[in-house]
């Protein structure tokens, strides 16, 4: 059970795995073996402790109290307490992110115990907190600088940061002083970075990967019927997994989709159900809302917008461009079949797109609410957590850390997203993300949602308790994976 290498093929692109308050949540993937957080979602959606020992959520006073785990240190030696902890969360809020908002003050109450001051009663804000914020060392970064940090995580985790070399691998080792004694199993984590799909599946079935994470439809197919593999697959998650769709400029004056009825035409152009069909070979569902319908953030009552050409045409002579007009679609590699389906339903009714391809990090980089307006449609991926009111404020709200300047905030979504991350109980959250739903989709249409993918993580039979799509779309557990012999 013990010992031995885990090699793990992933194939999106990071350049930030050890400064989290400016990190996407795909950078999580690789900064897991390093980087933990408070708490963890078990397979039912609920947050358990995990660095912290427990908490006290507290409405009546506004206060949240983080209990944290005594003797945890970091990789280089400092200890984990409610300084370190408050620190961390002084650098989510100095990169304005909307998952640590609402909180007026922090007390360290004694070493371990750090209570949180709130401005209004957030009931989102202990789960935002145990989840996205990653914990690393102020010591670290103060010595070498968040630069440097971005590159050389030092967190609690069970791996200790070894080597990376760009667009090849990431390399862990073993944390012998890690603070769940037993653990970590195996000697090393190697993640393998190859963007190429059809390289990184024939890589893993050669047998040189342990893992890979990600893979195209007709190779799912294969991988699924050979028998040769361990597959875990999101179609038995209820919640954690992503979404993909387009994100409209809507807030440049500048640029045709600052139109609404032009975002609607665009809407009434894409026939999703032959895009599943076509692209994904079916490995997906078609959604005209974040979340589906087996959540109970699911309104049922948003306009499909079903696959219409013809009220495409319409709606653009309406806002002015009878003959259409010239675009942009922003991508990655990874997305770029799914977006040349796009660009042929987009044509088809005069909306002449020219697709351009970034990396990942170009793109966020591009979208980041720092940069300039741009034009054209990003492709843009969303995550669906329990905790809806937080990812719709850190996507839709003006403070955002993504593209909030480029984009519409109308004032009833934002209403509506602070009246769910104040509400009493899960029900009227719930009711109030609904609202947010429709609001966001059908009457404003800040964005075009087109599927959420049915995704497997492939193994082979020696891997043990990866835990790569058991809870969710996003955790796995370093800390507990194992090689058989």
């Amino acid at each position: 059970m013990q010992g031995g290498t885990l090699k793990i093929i992933v194939e999106d692109h990071t350049d930030n795995i050890g400064f989290p308050a400016q990190s996407s949540q795909l950078d999580y993937y690789y900064s897991s073996p390093a980087l933990e957080t408070l708490g963890r979602y078990d397979a039912n959606g609920v947050m358990r402790p995990f660095l912290a020992k427990g908490w006290k959520a507290d409405p009546k006073h506004r206060t949240i109290t983080f209990y944290l785990r005594p003797g945890v240190k970091f990789h280089d030696g400092t200890l984990f307490d409610a300084q370190a902890l408050k620190w961390n969360i002084q650098q989510f809020q100095a990169a304005r992110r909307p998952e640590v908002d609402g909180i007026r003050s922090m007390d360290v109450v004694n070493r371990y115990t750090l209570r949180l001051n709130l401005q209004k009663w957030d009931n989102q804000l202990l789960e935002s907190i145990c989840w996205f914020v990653q914990v690393i060392s102020p010591t670290a970064v103060k010595q070498h600088g968040v630069e440097w940090a971005k590159t050389h995580p030092v967190g609690t985790g069970p791996f200790v940061f070894a080597s990376w070399s760009p667009d090849v691998s990431i390399v862990y080792k073993r944390n012998p002083h890690y603070w769940q004694k037993g653990k970590p199993y195996l000697d090393e984590i190697d993640l393998e970075l190859i963007y190429d799909q059809n390289t990184a599946y024939n890589t893993f079935l050669s047998g040189a990967a342990d893992v890979l994470t990600r893979a195209i439809p007709s190779a799912m197919k294969q991988l699924e019927s050979s028998g040769q593999f361990k597959y875990n697959t999101t179609r038995n998650l209820s919640f954690g997994t992503a979404g993909y769709g387009l994100l409209f400029p809507s807030g440049n004056p500048a640029d045709p989709m600052s139109n609404l009825k032009v975002r609607e035409a665009i809407e009434y152009a894409v026939n999703k159900p032959a895009l599943i069909k076509s692209v994904l070979q079916g490995y997906g569902v078609p959604t005209n809302q974040w979340y589906l319908p087996n959540s109970p953030f699911y309104n049922k009552d948003v306009s499909s917008f079903a696959y219409n050409p013809a009220k495409a045409k319409q709606l653009l002579k309406e806002a002015g461009y009878p003959n259409g007009f010239d675009t942009v679609i922003w991508t990655d590699p990874a997305n770029q079949n799914m977006v040349t389906a796009v660009q042929g339903y987009l044509a088809a009714v005069g909306i002449r797109a020219k697709i351009n391809v970034v990396d990942i990090a170009k793109l966020l980089e591009m979208t980041v609410s720092t940069a300039p307006k741009w034009k054209g449609m990003s492709i843009h991926i969303w995550p669906m957590f329990p905790d809806a009111p937080v990812l719709m404020d850190r996507d839709f709200s003006p403070h955002s850390a993504n593209h909030a300047q480029n984009i519409i905030h109308p004032p009833k979504l934002l209403d509506l997203i602070a009246k769910a991350r104040s509400a009493p109980d899960r029900a009227s959250e719930a009711k109030y993300v609904r609202e947010m739903q429709k609001v966001a989709f059908q009457d404003y249409v800040l964005f075009l949602p087109l599927y959420v993918p049915v995704g497997d993580v492939f193994m082979k039979k020696t891997v043990q308790n990866l835990g790569f799509f058991t809870r969710n779309g996003y955790d796995w557990n370093p800390e507990s994976v194992w090689i058989s012999r």
